[in-house]
């Protein structure tokens, strides 16, 4: 049983509320019967959230700590309210854009952790500077708020630039992360507000009448930043005195540090951290038994429940289907297919990462005798966290004429099956069972005076049937059909010995125009745009950027489409995605650079 929530709904309640009536039920169930939730989707969220939470408090004493280092003690602590203000005001605002509390939004809220604070650090500095001048408790916090107001906004400006062209973000990335500039922007103006209009307040009651005067009014922060500005004193004339080549050292670093990020860094926006969840698919030939690929299964069960209890949660398996989507396909459809589901412990709880967990079990799972000669594909997928952005690779051939392009998709497998760090390489080419085709011989054909219209229509009532006449029994009409008796219908090779009447009124056999082929056909014919296209598909580790391997396989195949004209590549899934984000984040840098 699938539960899907709409769109509105809290997940958190959601899950309390099915596993608050699973509980319920538990116990009126009949003996050796008992319902187990087997996917809470409400994990990762309340691990956010207190993440959130733990990060929120660590953050917030932090800053306190700090804080102090610079200022004095009821300074940091009024400046460190700035953190529980600016997100009340960000959750109130929330609403207002249609977003919700969920794993980005609270991700993105630890983002603008160290950021809400800078404003309430400025103004309450500059506020006690003009106290420390002997001016009125009043004097010296609207002197000090007023004297900031434009480079406070100005730098939130530009902040609040940087992150929203973020908004401008294209395909399936640009949807998941639409919220991430959502709550900054929503923060850093909560830190505007708290800094302006509630952080003067609280300096007002928190300082005292007057402030200390001559030696008693420098902390011991003062004495020490002292110490730190003698060396500094004698540093930045030199720099200054020789800017030129302070500038040129600058843009060095700047240009060693992007052929460096170019040479040893990857792109790989969908990385698989903190993954928990991975499926293995299973294929048995055509004429498998629903028996025969329960077998496959209970042995890798065997396996899954070999694996350490400390990280196993659960487990799950579906015989009859090829899909991990509970809705795209009814279960038992096809009685050679499978597919298991295996869901780890969260990260935190565990040493290995679910990718290593997969890997060991796959090996596993490969070295039982016999698995690979009673299979035809044998894949494992691990479930990214993240937007659903397809596989890694999907590498789209296209071409009309099937021989050409299945050459060509031969020879891609073969090359991806051979590429370091790529696995589990299939196509959706799929062959179905084994059927038998009538190869007629239209020249033989058209001298018996008989067309494939006769020869159709004859087939037709052979092995369904045509009712005949009819009789009457108890009042009612019964009709009679006439075909083949049943054991002429078993063996196929009676449809050579059926005869065709042709207009001369003479029984034609049809071996004598037509031969029966042993054929398989494929099982769907997948087009885009116009074309026909079959799809490769392929997993990458974590060292092995998807897009990299695709533009690799693409520029080592020009030759081989040279030598089949009507082929042509294009590629989707998690590299579209990639390069799309990627060109979308380039553009949206640009335009925030020069609004900056």
């Amino acid at each position: 049983l699938v539960v899907k929530k709409t769109a509105t709904a809290d997940i958190i309640e959601v899950v309390d509320r099915i596993n608050a009536y699973v509980a319920e039920k538990q116990g009126l169930l009949p003996e050796g019967l008992r319902i187990s939730v087997a996917n809470d989707a409400s994990g990762p969220v309340r691990n956010r959230i207190s993440v959130v939470g733990s990060n929120a408090i660590i953050g917030f004493v932090l800053v306190v700590i700090i804080l102090i280092i610079f200022l004095d003690f009821r300074s940091s602590f009024l400046i460190a309210l700035s953190i529980p203000t600016s997100f009340a005001i960000t959750l109130i605002f929330l609403p207002l854009t249609d977003s919700d509390i969920n794993v980005v939004s609270l991700a993105a809220m630890i983002i603008a952790l160290g950021m809400i604070v800078d404003q309430s650090i400025v103004v309450s500095e500059n506020a006690l500077v003009y106290y420390r001048d002997q001016r009125t408790k009043r004097e010296a916090i609207l002197e000090g708020a007023y004297e900031v107001v434009v480079p406070v906004v100005a730098s939130v400006l530009t902040t609040i630039l940087a992150f929203g062209p973020m908004f401008a973000m294209s395909g399936t990335m640009g949807k998941f992360v639409f919220v991430i500039p959502v709550v900054v922007i929503a923060s850093l103006l909560g830190s505007i507000f708290n800094g302006f209009f509630i952080l003067p307040n609280h300096l007002r009651h928190a300082l005292p009448d007057t402030a200390p005067q001559g030696e008693a009014q420098r902390s011991w922060q003062d004495r020490f930043f002292d110490r730190i500005a003698i060396p500094y004193r004698r540093i930045l004339p030199e720099v200054l005195r020789h800017r030129y080549l302070a500038i040129a050292a600058a843009l060095a670093l700047l240009v060693f540090s992007l052929f460096w990020a170019r040479a040893m860094m990857t792109v790989n926006l969908f990385p698989p951290d903190g993954a928990e969840n991975f499926f293995i698919y299973v294929e048995l030939p055509e004429e498998a038994t629903l028996n025969a690929t329960e077998e496959i299964v209970a042995e890798i069960e065997e396996e899954i429940r070999a694996l350490p209890p400390e990280e196993l949660r659960f487990y799950t398996a579906k015989i009859g289907t090829a899909t991990s989507d509970e809705l795209a396909q009814p279960v038992g459809g096809e009685e050679n297919l499978a597919y298991l589901q295996v869901s780890l412990v969260p990260f935190s709880k565990r040493d290995r990462d679910a990718g290593d967990v997969m890997a060991e079990l796959r090996e596993r799972v490969l070295a039982r005798e016999g698995i690979l000669d009673r299979t035809r594909a044998l894949r494992f997928e691990l479930q990214k966290p993240g937007p659903p952005a397809g596989k890694p690779i999907e590498l789209h051939v296209h071409g009309d004429r099937d021989a050409d392009r299945l050459a060509v998709v031969n020879e891609v497998v073969a090359y991806l099956e051979a590429y370091p760090g790529v696995s589990d390489v299939t196509t959706n080419h799929k062959l179905g069972r084994e059927e038998y085709k009538l190869v007629i011989d239209y020249e033989k054909l058209a001298r018996t005076s008989l067309t494939v219209q006769d020869v159709a229509s004859t087939l037709r009532i052979a092995f369904d049937g045509i009712r005949a006449t009819s009789i009457v029994r108890n009042n009612e009409e019964v009709g009679i059909r006439v075909r083949f008796p049943i054991e002429h219908r078993q063996d196929v090779r009676n449809v050579l010995d059926l005869t065709v009447r042709n207009p001369q009124g003479n029984l034609v056999p049809i071996r004598a125009f037509a031969r029966l082929d042993t054929t398989r056909a494929e099982t769907a014919i997948h087009h885009t745009d116009g074309d026909v296209t079959t799809t490769i598909y392929g997993q990458t580790d974590i060292e092995t950027p998807a897009q990299g391997v695709i533009n690799r396989t693409v520029a080592d195949f020009s030759e081989t489409l040279r030598r089949y004209p009507d082929v042509r590549f294009s590629y989707g899934g998690e590299a579209e995605e990639t390069q799309e984000s990627m060109q979308s984040l380039l553009m949206a840098f640009v335009g925030g650079v020069i609004a900056i």
